[in-house]
């Protein structure tokens, strides 16, 4: 048994990081794997490619390609094209 180093004996099964609660006799014990689960979506800011420097933030899948977009530019008034430039914030 010492030789098994950080492995803990239930029975006849061996589990790794394993804690232990009340007596190691009953055999009963926890594994915790706690784990984020990634969000289905992001905001991105999205800039002016005029030069005007006028941003909007939209919404897109997590692993969807970046948004290239034509969009009304409130500063030169007129559509261009706004471009994809971070990510802003994770979404559930």
């Amino acid at each position: 048994m010492a030789a098994l180093g950080r492995l803990s004996q239930c029975g006849t099964l061996f589990f790794r990081n394993t804690t232990f609660i009340g007596s190691q006799s009953r055999g009963f014990h926890v594994t915790a794997i706690l784990e984020k689960p990634k969000s289905k979506n992001v905001l991105v800011l999205l800039r002016s490619m005029s030069g005007s420097g006028c941003s909007i933030v939209k919404k897109r899948g997590r692993t969807d390609d970046k948004v290239v977009a034509i969009l009304y530019d409130k500063r030169v008034g007129k559509h261009c094209v706004f471009r994809e430039e971070r990510r802003i914030k994770s979404l559930k």
